[in-house]
This record gives structure tokens, C-alpha cells and sequence, in this order.
């Protein structure tokens, strides 16, 4: 990457990441019980603001696979759906 010629493809991305510090959220595949849709919101168990988004779902017999947007620092904690207590 050279800096200095002009725009070239993915230049707001290298740029973010130069001047605004580093990535936060990367995907992470998931396994649930219970029914989940493309959309919802991902929560700590103890926090109110949401660290994650649903991606993508596929059945998988009675089980659920999840494709989701995360925050780094959620990943190792259990995660729960919103009205999900």
C-alpha cells in the first residue's frame, strides 16, 4: 500500500485502520437451541448495549447455526438474545 498516489480500491478501510486504531469486530460462528433471525442483537449477560449483530441462520435438526458480527472482547463470554433471559 503507498500512501501517497492517489485513491486506489479499499482506501477508506486502510485508512480507518491507520488512523482510527484497530479493527473491534470480526465474524464468529455460533450454535443455539433456540429460534434466532438474521438481524437480531447479541448482549453480555450482564450488559444492556448490544456486541453483536446475527448474520445469517441455517437449521441444523433442532439446533441453530449462527453466522454473526461480534466485538473481540465478547467472543470468550456467553451471549444471549435480548428477550432471552
Amino acid at each position: 500500500v503507498h500512501f501517497d498516489k492517489g485513491c486506489y480500491p479499499g482506501q477508506e478501510i486502510v485508512a480507518r485502520l491507520k488512523y482510527r486504531g484497530q479493527v473491534k469486530r470480526g465474524l464468529a460462528r455460533a450454535r443455539t437451541d433456540g429460534p434466532v433471525a438474521p438481524g437480531d442483537k447479541l448482549y453480555r449477560p450482564d450488559g444492556t448495549a448490544s456486541v453483536g449483530d446475527v448474520l445469517r441462520v441455517a437449521a441444523d435438526g433442532a439446533a441453530w447455526r449462527v453466522l454473526a458480527v461480534v466485538d473481540f472482547d465478547a467472543r470468550s463470554t456467553p451471549l444471549h438474545l435480548r428477550d432471552v433471559q
